[in-house]
């Protein structure tokens, strides 16, 4: 193992670029966004000496503006001031640099953190604070189905150990409720069971949905109106159910702010949108100080932003609700997995970094 000493004096010698393709066994449909099949993923590898980094941003433009090549565009424009910096020096600057985009500072941020931690020996979780817990729940999320399909696809992850699930929802009352109906009597009244509108409906539409699905036991409802409003966000609140900020949520002064305006219940994390490991940890914080708990959440990633997710997750303080760290399940490349789901939970595998064993391609394009 490293000592903390050697691993300050990391200098970066090489950056690698690639935009690979991602295969989904699943994906998702939603009303205004479909993520099957093939998709391209920009991951990057940081170099420092025999020691490795990885980092990826999972491409989901309705959130950034940016797609994969996009992405690999802007990790490709900070080549000068990535290498030859040493790695704490390299992640320090990353996020005091105005306008370098979100998804290009995740990437980075999180191969910073994994390069960082193997030269110290330890898991990257211990490099943000302290383990809260050594396990947790996970959830998956089921897009737009038939009700057949939609039973198959809850038996079939319930097979494989899910205990708590997210339907989407953003069609017509009468359909979302079918589906709420369906997933809850597939899944058993055992499990957790929320929705997830992505900003798709009305006020209005909202404040039905949530007061007709309460029926359903449904633990929360998220991002139900556009992430600006906030008085329609305190309306679904006040409709009778929990509400929770994903798209409404960046960075710990939105936290301040929904937290102002009594709009939500619960935050959801996704470090494509905080711009990385150091910044998400300032969400945690910031839900922590104003009552509202965190979820972390990964947008079909592989292995990388998986397990970054994870380590995040490992230092949020137990609560009931499971975070959404199951997608990686179906990514079947480039790079799977390295934990095994039990009890509906994930614990961590401790191991230096992330904890993944990667096989970078061997026509890398350096930056």
């Amino acid at each position: 193992m490293m000592s903390a000493q050697s691993a300050a004096s990391l200098v970066i010698d090489a950056v690698d670029v690639q935009v690979l393709p991602s295969e989904l066994s699943q994906g998702l449909t939603l009303k205004n966004m479909q993520i099957t099949g093939r998709r391209d993923l920009p991951v990057v590898q940081v170099a420092a000496g025999a020691l490795r980094g990885y980092g990826e941003s999972p491409p989901l433009p309705s959130f950034t503006g940016l797609d994969a090549h996009a992405t690999a565009e802007g990790l490709r424009q900070v080549r000068e001031r990535i290498i030859g910096q040493e790695a704490s020096a390299a992640l320090e600057g990353l996020h005091s640099e105005p306008g370098l985009p979100g998804p290009v500072r995740c990437a980075l941020d999180i191969a910073l953190h994994d390069l960082i931690a193997h030269a110290m020996g330890v898991p990257v979780d211990r490099l943000l604070g302290s383990r809260q817990q050594q396990s947790v729940p996970i959830s998956r999320a089921i897009g737009f189905h038939t009700a057949n399909d939609l039973a198959d696809l809850v038996k079939l992850y319930r097979s494989l150990g899910v205990n708590a699930f997210k339907v989407k929802v953003g069609r017509d009352l009468h359909t979302d409720l079918q589906a709420i109906e369906v997933v809850r009597r597939s899944a058993g009244v055992e499990c957790e069971i929320s929705i997830d509108a992505n900003e798709s409906l009305s006020r209005g539409d909202a404040v039905a949905l949530a007061r007709a699905a309460k029926g359903f036991g449904v633990a929360y409802f998220e991002q139900p109106v556009v992430r600006t409003d906030l008085d329609g966000l305190r309306a679904v609140r006040e409709a009778g159910l929990l509400v929770m900020a994903d798209e409404s949520v960046f960075s710990a002064n939105d936290v301040a702010r929904l937290s102002d305006a009594e709009a939500v219940d619960l935050i959801a994390i996704k470090l494509i949108k905080c711009g990385g490991l150091g910044p998400a940890m300032e969400v945690v914080r910031a839900g922590h100080a104003y009552g509202l708990p965190a979820t972390v959440i990964d947008p079909l990633g592989s292995a990388i932003s998986l397990h970054a997710g994870l380590a995040v997750a490992f230092t949020i303080e137990p609560h009931q609700y499971a975070h959404g760290l199951s997608a990686g399940f179906d990514v079947d490349s480039p790079f799977a997995p390295h934990v095994q789901l039990e009890g509906g939970r994930l614990s961590p595998r401790d191991a230096p970094g992330l904890g993944i064993d990667v096989t970078w391609p061997a026509k890398a394009e350096r930056l």
